[in-house]
């Protein structure tokens, strides 16, 4: 909206300090709405560049960024086995074929004796774990 000299003195009542501001700050209304129309026209130009990528132009490939592309193929069925499939699953053995034992005499995180401590066992999988009753508070672990 252009004003006039004329408009501003009316809508200022004759006072000329508030004239000057006005005026003021209708310049700086101008500079910005030039600003305004650069930058727009400038967002017209750089949109349909990022409306591109690998496969509608000839940008390569590695330009298209991290992103996957979106998978229009609906998955169907349900996911894992179908219903009423016997299934396996490994169980403790009661009975090994065989026992490792691993001996550790010194604690590798607080280098202490532990050959005289006692320990107990918990079994896990195939093998049996022991864990020294003293150390387990503080989250090491020896095997013996």
């Amino acid at each position: 909206m252009k004003l006039t000299a004329q408009q501003v003195n009316n809508i200022c009542k004759g006072d000329e300090e508030i004239a000057g501001y006005f005026h003021a700050l209708l310049a700086i209304v101008d500079q910005q709405a030039k600003r305004i129309e650069v930058l727009e026209k400038r967002v017209h130009e750089l949109e349909p560049q990022l409306s591109q990528n690998s496969n509608n132009s000839s940008k390569p490939p590695s330009s298209d960024g991290l992103r996957k592309p979106t998978n229009l193929r609906t998955p169907g069925g349900k996911k894992g086995a179908p219903k009423g499939h016997a299934g396996t699953t490994l169980h403790f053995v009661d009975e090994p074929n065989e026992i490792v034992v691993h001996e550790l005499l010194t604690c590798l995180y607080f280098v202490k004796l532990i050959s005289k401590k006692k320990s107990c066992i918990f079994p896990h999988r195939y093998h049996g774990y022991f864990f020294h009753m003293d150390l387990q508070k503080l989250g090491s672990v020896s095997f013996r």
